[in-house]
């Protein structure tokens, strides 16, 4: 079942998922594309021959295609982030905080860089061991020195811990999967203002509540596997999410192993169960479905959810 995209205006965005997807995005300002979502900030159309419901609704209704388990919260969302300018330094809570208010998941959640230009870099954890220093920082306006920024490429991939600090820099393209929450943490905003003269509100207490310390997360190299018509990269496979890759050349068989799995395209052209994918195109397949015949050339980006509850 093919998704409906959701875009998002963003003081940091630009006009690049345009020229990569071929998306109608609402302006030149567009920072993010929600190719699948189910959360009340943007909540995914599914289109579904039978039935056209938001994601969330459709995840309930139908619950039984997607596999075992008690909770009816979609568990994760995916997102194509477009930074033409530097997004705020920030941090995301754990499941246990988020639960104190009245959140249903925390934000645990990777990257996989689609495009970099050359000498581009993200912020990735910081260099203090405890939270006194790091406020002491912050209030002193000194806190970028000691964070941990590191050079990008197409391709990189990092695996980000929730209570990570970290920024998403500009001139990047980021494919991002995360547990199905929208709370974030600014710590820093680079003192830059809105249209309208202001500045964007910040959460340090609650950001200092959260953040790791010590606090460095490194780029995860994927195991390659090479195949006689594709080449798999494991990315990873943690407690909320696994994530593979596969660029194919021609025909490949790919057996599913999730309860449920979502596809997305992010580059070339491929036939899907016979059914025909544009690039930036995403789906669900459920789990009355346990293997995927693919045809064309392409890079097919294959995730599923490792909730213990399923």
């Amino acid at each position: 079942m093919k998704i409906e995209t959701i875009f998002k205006t963003k003081i940091w965005g630009g006009n690049g998922l345009k020229k990569r997807f071929d998306y109608n995005i609402p302006n030149d300002t567009t920072g993010e594309a929600w190719v699948v979502g189910a959360h009340p900030n943007g909540d995914c159309l599914v289109l579904d021959n039978n039935d056209k419901l938001p994601l969330s609704e459709y995840y309930v209704k139908y619950r039984e295609r997607f596999g075992k388990g008690k909770s009816n919260v979609f568990p994760l969302l995916i997102e194509i982030i477009d930074a033409k300018q530097d997004l705020s330094i920030q941090v995301h809570p754990n499941d246990e905080y988020a639960k104190t208010i009245g959140e249903e998941y925390g934000k645990t959640e990777c990257w996989l860089v689609l495009e970099a230009k050359p000498k581009s870099d993200i912020i990735v954890g910081h260099n203090l061991n405890h939270r006194q220093d790091f406020e002491k920082y912050l209030l002193e306006k000194d806190i970028i020195s000691h964070l941990r920024v590191l050079p990008i490429k197409k391709n990189d991939f990092f695996l980000i811990p929730a209570g990570t600090v970290h920024a998403i820099r500009k001139n990047t393209m980021i494919y991002e999967v995360q547990q199905n929450s929208d709370t974030t943490y600014r710590v820093y905003d680079y003192d830059r203002k809105d249209n309208q003269g202001n500045t964007r509100e910040l959460h340090v207490k609650r950001a200092l509540d959260v953040i790791n310390f010590p606090d460095k997360v490194n780029p995860s190299l994927p195991k390659v596997i090479t195949k006689e018509n594709s080449i798999l990269y494991k990315y990873t496979e943690n407690d909320y999410f696994s994530v593979y890759r596969f660029d194919v050349d021609g025909k490949e068989i790919i057996d599913l192993k999730g309860e449920f799995s979502i596809i997305g395209l992010v580059d070339g052209q491929l036939s899907i169960n016979d059914m025909s994918f544009e690039n930036g195109e995403h789906a669900i397949v459920t789990n009355e479905t346990k293997q995927l015949s693919v045809v064309g050339k392409g890079s097919l980006i294959l995730t599923w959810p490792n909730e213990t509850t399923l």
